[in-house]
């Protein structure tokens, strides 16, 4: 799995936290996966979850980033 923190760019005009899994050097992909507390699936494209960063605090990114794991894990 990749995470992170992106800068500006195509998926979104803000900041993101981003996450994607990978196997075999694919991307998985995460349809049926359970919608993120916040955030989404696939947003512009991107075969991965993304959450724009403003307003978002750090309890908030964490649970992000380990539901977005959690279902990357279950593959």
């Amino acid at each position: 799995m990749g995470a992170g923190l992106a800068i500006p760019d195509s998926i979104s005009d803000d900041l993101y936290f981003y996450s994607s899994g990978y196997l075999n050097g694919e991307t998985l992909g995460s349809q049926g996966f359970a919608k993120p507390p916040m955030g989404e699936w696939g947003k512009g494209g991107f075969n991965g979850a993304v959450l724009e960063s403003a307003g978002v605090a750090e309890e908030q990114a964490f649970e992000f980033l380990n539901h977005s794991r959690n279902n990357f894990l279950k593959i």
